[in-house]
């Protein structure tokens, strides 16, 4: 009888133990919120926007150049003609 109520104690606690766990094993639900304000010295905030805009100007003459290039080389064409004399002219 002792030892009945021992194993019924056991596997109930047992149980318990499990459901705990299967809580624990569940994705946490959370958000962060960091309240920390990075403060920059004025010389700080010249250099960012002077690369900011050095980092544009880049970039726009980048794509500007990228536009303007031709897709396939084109190669010019030479007439050449023959005269009377069998030689050869450009014009």
């Amino acid at each position: 009888m002792i030892r009945e109520n021992n194993k019924n104690f056991i596997t109930k606690e047992i149980e318990k133990l499990e459901a705990k766990l299967g809580e624990l094993r569940k994705p946490l639900q959370m958000q962060v919120v960091v309240n920390h304000k990075v403060e920059l010295t004025e010389e700080e905030i010249r250099e960012a926007k002077t690369k900011a805009i050095n980092d544009l100007i880049e970039s726009e003459k980048a794509r500007m150049l990228k536009k303007n290039i031709p897709k396939t080389a084109v190669t010019p064409k030479v007439m050449v003609e023959k005269t009377e004399n069998n030689e050869l002219s450009l014009f």
